[in-house]
């Protein structure tokens, strides 16, 4: 009888061994659903969100480029701003020589070109202001 009852004890060993392995199995196909559920999701979700960022990349190229121009309009501008300083500067620091020549040849275009009058006077000012020197 001592057989009997240990087969018997083997026989309930196995039957709940393959019942906990039958459960593993179980659980194992259930987690198995579950992370593909997960990974479906995630992929809708990517697919529906490249579109979006790819307008959204496109935004932000035109905006960058955009935004460019008018650095670089600032920057000409700044430039030309120091340009004119200079020649300010080199107006400035020229020696009373030829301001006076100037200022002569002014006085005779006004004197000796009298049907031209006020045009001619604004020509000698004209040359007055602008001078070779300044060009160069």
């Amino acid at each position: 009888m001592n057989a009997i009852l240990e087969i018997a004890g083997v026989i309930t060993s196995l039957r709940k061994a393959a019942q906990q392995k039958a459960d593993m199995r179980k659980l194992a196909d259930l987690f198995e659903v579950a992370v593909g559920n997960v990974v479906e999701t995630v992929s809708s979700a990517s697919t529906e969100l490249e579109a979006p960022a790819r307008s959204l990349r496109k935004t932000a190229d035109s905006a960058q480029h955009q935004s460019s121009a008018p650095a670089s309009a600032s920057e000409q501008a700044s430039s030309s701003v120091q340009s004119l300083a200079s020649c300010g500067a080199d107006a400035a620091n020229q020696d009373s020589g030829e301001t006076r020549r100037s200022h002569v040849n002014h006085e005779s275009a006004v004197l000796t070109d009298k049907p031209l009058g006020w045009p001619a006077s604004a020509l000698g000012l004209a040359k007055l202001k602008i001078s070779p020197r300044r060009l160069e």
